[in-house]
């Protein structure tokens, strides 16, 4: 039997800028994620988080929320590395 614990999506994350919805069934709990206003995450996030029955989240972890000033001034390198502009 599953331990829903193991299915919290605080177990992927503290950050107290982002909000949740999630919803369970038999065989997994999905949850949708946003940065609350006025944040952004800080690279690409996907739409929906799944936890499996054995508690394993894809994609296993959630970006940061941002500020839209840091947004707007951080790039990405071509090493998947973040740098000022």
């Amino acid at each position: 039997m599953r331990d829903s614990l193991n299915c919290d999506i605080r177990n992927l994350t503290s950050d107290v800028k982002i909000s949740w919805v999630c919803t369970q069934s038999n065989n997994e709990t999905s949850c949708r994620v946003k940065c609350k206003t006025p944040f952004a995450f800080e690279t690409p996030t996907e739409e929906v988080y799944k936890c499996s029955q054995d508690g394993v989240w894809t994609p296993p972890t959630i970006p940061e929320c941002i500020s839209p000033d840091m947004a707007a001034t951080t790039t990405e390198t071509s090493e998947g590395k973040k740098k000022k502009i």
